[in-house]
């Protein structure tokens, strides 16, 4: 069966969490967030269409996004500010269209078409103008990255103060991005993930990697977020924990004195530890009790990484310290619930209320 997660999320979890907070009178602002779990990682394919679901195996094969000559008037103003940054790299991005998993095969479709940071960050700017013709109005855009949490021998995972204007607690992350157009596509997930653990946090100043991993990273979760009402566009992350050799307090050592190309994203000495373990339960229900900055990003890591230190312990889907999310097992969509489904042509798709189905 084929499960369109991105219809899910609209129109099923997304509206239900926006009621339920306006229900509640939660004014703040307001940022949504849910994620599906994998029982193993899938398989993941590109395609430049979802309905054909032809296969994409390098970057430079996927298709782009055209401009309308207003859009492209906002795209060029942004480059030419961005240009003045001494560090400004255009990277090769990508923008994601579609997300969908087959239960049969394991196997996660994801349609894209390629982009350059320029582009990420004009964005906003370019759909306001709402030139005549624009395409991107015309479906729904995802920015789109990974969140690379270490998972301790000891089973614990660190979350660091990241140096934006937020102050907000993360992992390694970064954007999906290739190094140029014949870069392949088929591992670049956990390809990325291993990436920014790299210049994040694990190089020294010889780019030798001062932790050692227990195993490659690994997909374990696909995580859609929106912030209600401020014009931003969504995202869709990929939790893929490393697994690491070393306890926790030696991870976290490195982490608060980080020696890589990118330590100075994050704050110094601001690193702290987690448990996973589900006898540790209130120790990690206190830290998630702060509130701090960037549960939206650490919630997902947690529980996603929760699932893998604990097998066979029920599935939370919410945590009441993080109210505006909500986790779901992929195994929600197994065989069980085909019973309730009539066939569609090409594309089932199921709310997860199991309210409706929509077919195309």
């Amino acid at each position: 069966m084929l499960i369109n997660l991105i219809s899910i999320w609209k129109e099923g979890i997304l509206p239900d969490a926006v009621y339920e907070n306006k229900a509640n009178e939660i004014k703040k602002p307001l940022v949504i967030q849910s994620s599906f779990q994998f029982e193993t990682p899938p398989r993941v394919i590109f395609v430049k269409s979802m309905k054909a679901k032809d296969e994409v195996t390098h970057y430079g094969d996927l298709p782009t996004v055209e401009l309308q000559p207003l859009e492209q008037e906002v795209y060029n103003q942004t480059l030419t500010q961005l240009r003045n940054n001494p560090n400004f790299y255009n990277g090769k991005q990508m923008l994601l269209t579609g997300a969908v998993y087959d239960t049969d095969n394991n196997t996660l479709y994801l349609e894209a078409v390629r982009v350059d940071y320029v582009f990420l960050a004009s964005l906003e700017k370019m759909k306001q103008v709402k030139a005549q013709g624009s395409a991107l109005h015309c479906q729904d855009f995802f920015k789109t990255g990974v969140l690379a949490p270490f998972v301790s021998k000891d089973n614990k995972v660190s979350i660091i103060t990241r140096k934006d204007k937020w102050n907000l607690r993360s992992v390694a992350a970064g954007f999906l991005e290739c190094s140029n157009d014949s870069h392949p596509l088929n591992n670049l997930i956990t390809e990325t993930a291993e990436k920014e653990a790299d210049e994040e946090f694990l190089f020294d100043h010889n780019q030798q990697r001062r932790l050692d991993f227990a195993g490659p990273p690994t997909l374990s979760s696909i995580s859609f977020r929106d912030a209600i009402g401020m014009g931003i566009t969504p995202t869709i992350e990929f939790v893929v924990p490393i697994q690491i050799k070393h306890d926790a307090d030696f991870i976290l050592s490195v982490m608060n004195n980080n020696e890589a190309p990118d330590a100075h994203e994050h704050v110094p000495g601001s690193a702290v530890n987690v448990p996973l373990d589900s006898n540790e339960r209130e120790t990690a229900s206190r830290f998630m009790r702060q509130k701090l900055p960037g549960s939206f990003l650490y919630g997902p890591v947690l529980h996603s990484c929760a699932i893998q230190a604990n097998p066979g312990m029920p599935i939370a889907h919410r945590i009441a310290e993080v109210p505006e999310s909500r986790f779901y097992p992929m195994g929600i969509f197994k065989p069980t619930l085909r019973k309730a489904l009539k066939d569609c042509s090409e594309t089932q798709e199921v709310d997860l209320r199991g309210s409706k189905k929509i077919c195309k």
